[in-house]
């Protein structure tokens, strides 16, 4: 028995000796002087480390004041400097060629790279090679950059993120001078006061000689997602050249964190291509949905070629195929600046376009609904909460017969008009209309309420114009102009009435002016 208590009191106390010592100066300063030796052998830099704090008990290690030089002159600014790195280790992983970080925090990171015209950089080379696993795995809980700064030739890029669920697995081969990566995270895109992008990314790619070939690059947010692939050119300078394939479905509510006040729904498929070089970027391809809702319009189908510049933010849309208001429009349409708040301009052929549904755009009294399907052309423009806009155009009306309805003065009109329109403003250049037993020659103004239009009008059945004169009855003709309001409106010119009943007389003709 006293043997065996020897043995548990020697093994207590060799326990507690080891993490009391694990937990001391002097194993803080071991351990300082392995991270800057393995870090000077891996990477070739000069490595200096102010200090080091190891917790045991928390897994956790913070390494401050950690500076990395390459080839750089002594007298200009380091390869790089973090002020501190803060780290939540799980030691069971450490021996399987898999780093597991619970946290990853990196407080002011500054990297600054030199890169001239053939490639060549400021980045060391090792001293001696060391083995590297074929494959080495990394996975982090959370990994945040505060205060990051990379000066790539002067030119200055923030680096500052925040992401979740950080998975890597790396393999590098010394003698291509090759990196494959897989890395998949999860993080949120913002941009404070305005947006908040919450998205999953995981990729698949190649990194050589200034080279990243991209094979599969996977975004996901919310229930939109994209997928890319490509190669990226001259990565590390400012000549960098960008060539992605991509397809993608997006919810188009998707928009409204750039448009957060508008009303969208719908979604759309897209596939194409997008390159960046030298601050200009560009996107062309094919979008189709089967519905697009914006702001009380909608679409039952939209299919369209689209090409996107910046800086010149100018979006356009060719070969448009869209079935909308009862009927299709195919043309153009363009649209900048993009972001912001865009000047929309069309050049568009229409057919069976339902007329009511124009309604919202009348720039008279709704009640006054014209009961027709439309086909013809329209050019002009439009800015997106219809608060202004102009178009013009012509259009051939096919009359139907609608339901009756309370309050509202039913127009079923056919035949041709030339027309130009703005808000609250109509100008008829030219018209030929029937409308029930009634055929008009029109044009002029409709200002709001007010007319000032100049007409030809021949009537089978003047009871067509009670709106106009609730004691209209019988046949007649007019010719001149049609002045003031829609409701009682000032007539002046040449009038024939046949069979105009009054009281109990009935006038077999009369004209007069």
């Amino acid at each position: 028995m006293i043997g065996l208590t020897l043995v548990l009191l020697g093994s207590v106390t060799a326990v507690i000796g080891l993490y009391v010592y694990l937990n001391s100066p002097q194993f803080n300063q071991r351990i300082r002087d392995f991270v800057i030796r393995e870090t000077a052998a891996y990477t070739g830099s000069q490595v200096s480390l102010g200090s080091i704090r190891w917790d045991l008990r928390g897994q956790r290690v913070v390494l401050e004041d950690l500076t990395l030089r390459g080839t750089e002159a002594a007298s200009e600014p380091p390869l790089g400097h973090i002020e501190s790195i803060t780290a939540g280790v799980r030691l069971r992983n450490l021996l399987q060629s898999h780093l597991d970080l619970s946290e990853l925090e990196i407080v002011n990171p500054q990297f600054r790279l030199r890169v001239d015209s053939e490639g060549r950089t400021n980045l060391p080379v090792p001293v001696k090679q060391r083995e590297v696993p074929e494959s080495f795995k990394m996975s982090i809980d959370s990994l945040k950059v505060t205060g990051g700064q990379a000066i790539i030739n002067d030119r200055k890029i923030n680096i500052d993120f925040d992401i979740k669920d950080l998975v890597a697995a790396l393999n590098y081969s010394g003698e291509a001078q090759k990196l494959s990566a897989q890395i998949a995270y999860t993080g949120i895109l913002a941009n404070p006061g305005q947006f908040s992008i919450p998205y999953v990314l995981s990729s698949e790619f190649d990194f050589t000689m200034g080279t990243v070939v991209a094979h599969k690059i996977s975004l996901t947010s919310g229930k939109s997602s994209a997928n890319l692939q490509g190669k990226i050119e001259r990565a590390l300078t400012p000549e960098v050249a960008v060539k992605l394939d991509y397809s993608g479905n997006f919810e188009n509510a998707f928009l409204k964190h750039f448009m957060p006040k508008e009303t969208i729904g719908g979604n759309s498929n897209t596939r194409g291509v997008l390159e960046y070089s030298s601050g200009k970027f560009s996107a062309t391809g094919q979008i189709a949905s089967k519905t697009v809702e914006f702001e009380g319009w909608k679409t039952d189908s939209l299919n369209a070629n689209y090409t996107y510049r910046y800086p010149e933010k100018q979006l356009n849309l060719t070969k448009l195929a869209v079935a909308a208001l009862g009927g299709t429009a195919k043309g153009t349409v363009s649209l900048i600046p993009v972001p912001g708040k865009p000047r929309i301009t069309v050049d568009l052929n229409y057919s069976d376009v339902d007329t009511v549904q124009l309604a919202q755009v009348y720039p008279w009294d709704r009640k006054y609904m014209i009961y027709s399907k439309a086909q013809g052309h329209l050019q002009g423009w439009l800015e997106r909460d219809l608060t202004r806009y102009e178009f013009e155009g012509d259009s051939l009306l096919t009359s139907y017969t609608p339901e009756p309805m309370p309050g509202v003065i039913a127009f079923p009109a056919s035949g041709p008009v030339t027309f130009a329109i703005k808000p609250g403003e109509m100008q008829v250049k030219s018209a030929d209309l029937h409308v029930l037993g009634t055929t008009v020659q029109a044009s002029g103004r409709i200002v709001g309420k007010e007319s000032d239009l100049t007409i030809s009008l021949a009537s089978s059945n003047l009871e067509d114009l009670k709106f106009l004169y609730p004691d209209a009855n019988g046949k007649g003709s007019f010719k001149g102009t049609l002045k003031g309001p829609l409701e009682k409106p000032a007539l002046e010119g040449d009038v024939v009435l046949d069979g105009y009943k009054y009281r109990d007389l009935t006038i077999q003709h009369a004209e007069g002016s």
